[in-house]
């Protein structure tokens, strides 16, 4: 994780300006950073954490809260890994026993590399004994360099080229970059670093992570590809771990006169571990490096083991009985090793002693041999190197190690014969990349598994191309062979490919049936084949049927049955085709049906009444040639011939030929032109209406609403003459004035509720609501139609009540407090300048909703008007709102209460007083002072307070009282109690008028 506030420079606690500046100022420095060669992978990693960087520490405070908690846990996590180390090279100068004065300051220093403090070096340090220092050589040691020839090894250049990019993307080596073992092949190499390759040039934003990684493939493609320049790499890389283990010998012997055996196998041990090379380079650079320093190595004293009989365990001195306190010594000596440091020499089972050569040139076989995945091989060396040391930790981990890796064999076998089993070929190819990871291209077992899979996979994609040649040509045949292919390879791409292409069979049986305007179509699906869902396209052609799947218009794709065209072209003949499709596969072949000729009939057709004539209106089909229009008594015309023809242009008509009080039918019929025959017209199956003519119908005057006892609404009317009246409830108005006639059709299409017919002059609502405004309409059915007559309001919505509004200081706010309905949740406010607002709607008022939750929250609602002309005051009126059936309702705002007049802003007048002493005749007498001189000071009294300040007018005795006054009077103080000038205040008289009072600030003197 990186640390961006040491990238900027900034402390942890910086403000989000200073991280702005930082940044800025950083980002112009990376960007001339990347110019250079040898910084361009570096900074160019700063630049793209620049959106990381804005979103931590300048985004919302949760993300920079977040991002510094996750820091933080970093922090700590790398400091215990530095502490790891540093523990790790206290054990190693520890190994000889304890920890001399030389070895203390040494690591002292070493702990200012890592980090540290004092406190904890020293608690490291001192769980080790203290020991003397060995005493100082004379002389000076001889200096022998070790390096190689120019030609085996990389140049130095090339070598931080490739340490650099590799430190970037946390890599050790090529090899570790690349996910290979050392000893992959030039085929696997050159594979994985092609791939590598592809994967990041088909990026296309350009970042560090991607230049490291093409720069990292490229030195392997060059230094990796040949076998001289793999050779000289490979020695590079010892050459390497070489150093490094030299530094870490000359940092163990720093301080040292002679190097102890216990330190020296330690040493050994690590070199191992490092895999630097034979025991033999590992001794020479330990040598090398006390000849450089000077140390002397302690003399090796060879171990007598006494003879012992063969199966003795007894007398064994490696059996487990007598080896543990040897070897639990060792792990006490060194605490921190991976496994026991190996003794000059090893004892077999039978007491013969055995050169550490023997063994541990068994242990470099075994490992040769896994590094070439011969496993059995590396697993005989490991048997036959733990028969001679049975409690050698290494061999005895790397035989874990073998093990494991052959159970993953294994498995990796079980599963390929698994897929095998079920067919799925292309899935066992794919797990057998695996097993040719694990184990060598020439394994026998392996070639066999892969050229019978490959031969099989080969066989099922031949039959796969034979039946994409025939999809188009012969489709039933193409479908077989596909079928055969996934028989042999039941994952095969291209059989399953192909069989999607190949069309499914076609549905059979299409009908389909004109009516109401649109095209109703019904089918029989084909039988499931098994080889997905099938779905219909259905296809719309004019004058004609479609030829095939493509030839019209497409109406739907549908998974049903049915399907419903909902928009035929009227008068024109069309043609149906239903065809089968799954994906992009068609069928051939399809269902027909057609051509259906479309005569759609006239919408919207109307008969309005009026005294001795009918009024008659339709909307007409596009394509219709006209129409006929054909009037009958008693019933319906059946055709177009029965009845009387009726003159009639293409939208209306009016009917002057009938009389009043007699209904007639009215039967209209669509006329299109044949396209077979053009001379000829068809008609429409036809639409219907009924007319009652008659005279001037009196509408309903006046509607009067009652409540009684039960809550019930009682509706009283005067009879009209004719027709008869039906009362409606609606929410809103119909917006019709009285008189204006409205259809039957309309009027049952209203929203709202009818009430009874309870006699020809009244009615009642039996369940009348409880919240709302609604309105009663009367609406008079005479001739198949209705007038509509008079309206009532039924409100069930209270106006808010005793309104008031006081200003605040001498600003424009105001301050407006009211007593809510019953019913409304929400009131609504309406001020305008100079009048009352007319209506809640009124467009040149100002508007403010208010809910009741946030009035009760604060206690009131404050306005703030603007500047207003001398003399000029603002008129407020307050509405109820209530959502009554999901609409809202206001209440009337005919309440006295619900409205208020805003007195015009005045000037306030600060008033100061003065407690003055005569120097003659000893009495006190008060002065006012005004701001601005010469205002009008109201009325005051006077408080004393026997022990403290008086703060209100109640707060004490009222001593004396001053009349009104002006700017710069002074009256005597008649007091009979004696004044204290630090216990006396002046106060507005409460007994004067509060409206002299309201513009007048106090100004006490113990406040200034």
């Amino acid at each position: 994780m990186t640390d961006y506030y040491a990238m900027l420079g900034i402390g942890p606690g910086a403000d989000p300006e200073t991280i702005r500046q930082a940044l800025e100022r950083h980002q112009a420095i990376w960007s001339s950073g990347t110019r250079n060669p040898k910084t361009r992978h570096a900074y160019q990693a700063c630049l793209d954490q620049i959106p990381s960087i804005r979103k931590c520490l300048l985004g919302s405070p949760a993300d920079r809260a977040s991002y510094d908690a996750e820091l933080a846990a970093f922090k700590r996590a790398e400091r215990d890994r530095r502490l790891k180390d540093f523990e790790k090279l206290v054990t190693l100068k520890a190994a000889k026993g304890g920890l001399s004065s030389t070895d203390r300051r040494l690591l002292h220093d070493k702990a200012v590399e890592f980090g540290l403090d004092n406190q904890t070096v020293d608690r490291l340090i001192n769980r080790h004994p203290l020991l003397p220092d060995p005493p100082p050589e004379s002389g000076e040691a001889d200096f022998d360099p070790t390096t190689a020839a120019p030609g085996e090894v990389l140049d130095p250049a090339t070598r931080r080229q490739i340490r650099l990019a590799l430190e970037h993307l946390k890599k050790s080596d090529l090899y570790h970059a690349l996910g290979l073992p050392r000893s992959a092949s030039f085929e696997e190499i050159a594979e994985r670093a092609d791939a590598e390759r592809r994967k990041w040039m088909s990026k296309s934003q350009v970042t560090a992570e991607k230049t490291a990684w093409l720069e990292v493939v490229s030195h392997a493609q060059s230094q990796l590809g040949r076998p001289e320049s793999r050779q000289r790499y490979d020695r590079t890389l010892l050459l390497e771990a070489a150093e490094a283990y030299r530094d870490l010998v000359e940092f163990v012997v720093q301080g040292l006169t002679v190097l102890d055996t216990r330190t020296r196998e330690v040493l050994l041990e690590e070199g191992r571990h490092r895999d630097i090379g034979p025991p033999r380079v590992v001794e020479r650079i330990i040598q090398r490096v006390c000849r450089t320093r000077g140390v002397v190595p302690e003399p090796i004293e060879p171990i007598v083991v006494p003879h012992a009989a063969s199966g003795s365990a007894t007398d064994n001195p490696l059996s487990p009985p007598s080896s543990a306190p040897l070897r639990e010594s060792k792990r006490l000596a060194n605490p921190v090793a991976l496994a026991p440091p190996p003794l000059p020499r090893s004892v077999t089972t039978n007491g013969a002693i055995v050169g550490i050569n023997e063994i541990q040139a068994r242990f470099d076989a075994a490992d040769a041999a896994y590094k070439q995945r011969d496993y059995a091989v590396a697993l005989a060396h490991l048997d036959e190197l733990l028969r001679l040391d049975p409690y050698h930790d290494l061999g005895i981990n790397a035989r874990h190690k073998v093990l494991k890796r052959l159970e993953e064999i294994e498995r990796i076998k079980e599963l390929v014969y698994e897929l095998m089993a079920r067919r799925c070929l292309i899935a066992a190819r794919e797990a057998m990349a695996g097993w040719s990871r694990l184990v060598s291209p020439l394994d026998p077992e392996y070639e066999a598994e892969m050229s019978q899979l490959n031969e099989a996979i080969r066989r099922a994609t031949d039959l796969a191309t034979r039946g994409r040649s025939l999809v188009d040509t012969n489709p039933d045949e193409a479908l077989r062979l596909f079928r055969a292919a996934l028989e042999r390879c039941a994952d095969l791409p291209d059989a399953r490919e192909g069989i999607r292409r190949c069309p499914p069979p076609p549905p059979r049986d299409l009908v389909a049936e004109y009516r109401d305007g649109q095209v109703r179509l019904t089918w029989m699906p084909p039988e499931p084949d098994g080889l997905g869902p099938i779905q219909t396209r259905l296809v719309r052609k004019r004058n004609g049927v479609p030829a095939h799947a493509n030839d019209g218009v497409i109406i739907t794709v549908t998974d049903l049955a049915e399907a419903i065209d909902p928009d035929p072209p009227p008068g024109e003949l069309v043609g149906y085709a239903a065809h089968s499709c799954r994906g992009e596969a068609v069928s051939r072949i399809g269902a027909l049906y057609g051509p259906l000729p479309i005569w759609a009939d006239a919408t919207d057709f109307q008969a309005i009444s009026y005294a001795r004539q009918v009024h008659l209106s339709w909307i007409l089909p596009p394509g219709a040639e006209g129409v006929r229009l054909v009037r009958k008594e008693q019933a319906d015309p059946r055709d177009p011939f029965d009845g009387v023809t009726i003159p009639a242009h293409r939208d209306r008509a009016i009917d002057t030929n009938v009389r009043e009080d007699v209904v007639y039918h009215y039967g209209l019929f669509t006329l299109y032109r044949n396209p077979r025959r053009p001379d000829k017209l068809r008609a429409s199956r036809g639409v219907f209406t009924t007319a009652w003519p008659r005279g001037l119908v009196e509408t309903v005057a006046e509607l009067r609403i009652e409540r009684d006892e039960r809550g019930r609404v009682h509706l009283f009317w005067d009879r009209p003459r004719k027709g008869k009246v039906q009362i409606i409830r609606t929410l809103e108005s119909l917006g019709r004035a009285p008189g204006d006639p409205i259809s039957h059709a309309v009027a049952k299409s209203i929203e709202g509720t009818w009430l009874p017919q309870v006699a020809a002059d009244h009615t009642f609502d039996p369940d009348p609501p409880s919240l709302g405004v609604w309105h009663y309409t009367a609406l008079i059915a005479y001739g198949g139609a209705f007038v509509v007559g008079a309206e009532a309001v039924l409100s069930y919505l209270a106006d808010p009540t005793e309104l008031r509004a006081d200003r605040i200081g001498r600003s424009g706010k105001v301050k407006l407090r009211w007593n809510w309905g019953q019913a409304g949740t929400k009131t609504l406010l309406v001020w305008r300048l100079g009048t009352d607002p007319a209506s809640p709607d009124d467009p040149d008022a100002q508007h403010l909703m208010i809910d009741e939750l946030d009035y009760y929250r604060q206690g009131r609602v404050i306005l703030s008007l603007p500047e207003t002309p001398s003399g000029s005051t603002w008129r407020v009126r307050a509405f109820a709102v209530a959502e009554v059936g999901g609409r809202r309702q206001i209440s009337p705002g005919l309440h006295p209460t619900s409205r208020v007049e805003i007195a015009p802003t005045y000037q306030e007048v600060e008033l100061r007083y003065q407690l003055r002493r005569g120097w003659l005749s000893g009495g006190w007498k008060v002065v006012f002072h005004t701001t601005p001189a010469g205002s009008k000071v109201p009325p005051t009294a006077l408080v004393s307070h026997p022990r403290a300040v008086p703060m209100t007018v109640d707060d004490g005795d009222i001593v004396d009282r001053f009349p009104a006054a002006h700017d710069g009077d002074a009256f005597p103080i008649r007091a009979r109690q004696t004044i204290q000038p630090d216990r006396v205040r002046l106060f507005l008289d409460p007994q004067a008028d509060p409206d002299s009072l309201a513009h007048v600030k106090l100004i006490h003197p113990q406040v200034e």
